[in-house]
């Protein structure tokens, strides 16, 4: 049985700006490239040491100085960051992002599929340009005194007027304070820009054009929390138990049926993951983890059964080759053991579970036949009145399969 979360697969760049995007003043085109992205992915408990920098598909290397100092400001219970080494010890951390990163990405840190150009545009002229045209009013104010050349005059007097121009545009433009602070949840990405400038002039008509190639680049820590909040379980249909004891970090656990229960009882189990859970109760909506937990039905065989609940991270389907190192999908198991006696069948050495080392002696009690009426109810897992090598094949398929 299978509790599948949708599958939304996250979006993978920025296609080509194919209009222009002309605004007053001086006359500015944008052109977007193809948004290049690199996900280092964290299971909780694991530990990534960042680099200095990092090269992309297209051979483009983007220093992570910046993303470093921004991580040791975020350290929580949840984040640890030292010395160049982040660890992710589980669960959700609150991190806020703003000015060119809210066009790009989801509340849980994602890229969007569907990302709105003039948002980053707007984001960009004010949280970027805005700044740079303050600069070069000044350098053309400098360049005007120092100089006598009549065309050099005029170019620059032509890009003075734009650039103020430009100033007074910029710093009317309106964005939604309510929307410019963004909180992502199970994500630290990190966005580098790379902006080439071309710039025609014309004196005759007094026109300036600066036409950008954009490309942004993104590095993101993906976190992901693989265990349990918490595992029910109903013997026949009847209502849902809680396994009692239940811990995230334990993952075996051993329940004793009532003596009424059937020996081939039905068993299935309920199972939530610990991310979603803590997400949903944060109210958030339309995020996609990627993370499938794959419940368990089984059938009690002489009132013993093993139940095995795996807790799946759909990399591949979610961010497919922009990840390194990853030929499957990591999963974490669960197993609980049902028997409705005070002894688990097959567990021959009493540890509480079925291995190997109970079948090498169920094979000793069949070569030496010292059988004791105890060993008989335990060992004898075909019910038919001795322990032979049958029963030690029995009990390795347990140990191999669970049932």
């Amino acid at each position: 049985m299978k509790s599948k979360l949708k599958k939304i697969i996250a979006a993978v760049g920025i296609m080509t700006l194919t209009s222009s995007n002309i605004f007053a003043a001086t006359q500015m085109i944008y052109k977007f490239d193809k948004t290049q992205i690199k996900y280092e992915i964290l299971l909780d408990g694991e530990s990534l040491q960042i680099p200095d920098e990092v090269t992309f598909d297209d051979g483009k290397s983007i220093k992570l100085n910046e993303f470093k100092k921004s991580l040791a400001e975020k350290v929580s219970d949840v984040i640890k960051y030292s010395n160049g080494t982040f660890t992710y010890n589980g669960g959700l951390s609150r991190t806020g992002i703003y000015g060119e990163y809210i066009p790009f990405f989801t509340n849980i840190g994602l890229l969007k599929d569907d990302i709105n150009q003039e948002e980053v545009i707007k984001r960009f002229e004010k949280y970027a340009l805005l700044e740079n045209r303050k600069e070069n009013i000044e350098n053309c104010k400098k360049s005007i005194a120092e100089s006598t050349d009549e065309e050099h005059l005029k170019k620059s007097n032509l890009r003075l007027a734009n650039y103020m121009e430009d100033v007074e545009r910029i710093e009317k433009i309106d964005i939604n304070t309510k929307t410019d602070n963004l909180i992502v949840m199970s994500s630290l990405p990190y966005i580098s820009r790379v902006s080439t400038l071309s710039e025609e002039i014309n004196l005759t008509s007094n026109i300036l054009k600066e036409t950008r190639d954009m490309k942004y680049y993104i590095y993101d820590l993906i976190y992901r929390d693989l265990r349990l909040i918490n595992l029910k379980y109903s013997v026949n249909s009847n209502t849902y138990e809680y396994v009692p004891g239940f811990d995230k970090d334990k993952y075996t656990y051993t329940i004793k049926l009532p003596e009424n229960t059937p020996d081939n009882a039905s068993i299935i189990t309920n199972s939530t993951n610990y991310m979603d859970a803590i997400l949903k109760n944060n109210n958030v909506n339309g995020y996609n983890l990627g993370i499938e937990v794959e419940d368990d039905a089984i059938e009690l065989v002489n009132g013993y059964g093993v139940a095995k609940v795996n807790v799946v991270f759909n990399i591949l389907d979610t961010f497919g080759k922009y990840i390194d190192g990853y030929t499957s999908n990591p999963k974490r198991e669960y197993k609980v053991i049902f028997t409705k006696y005070d002894f688990i069948k097959g567990d021959l050495d009493k540890n509480g579970i079925v291995n190997a080392n109970d079948a090498a002696i169920a094979l000793d009690l069949y070569k030496y036949g010292n059988v004791s009426k105890e060993e008989l109810k335990i060992g004898d897992m075909d019910n038919n009145g001795i322990i032979n090598a049958n029963d030690a094949a029995l009990i390795l398929d347990i140990y191999k399969y669970g049932n």
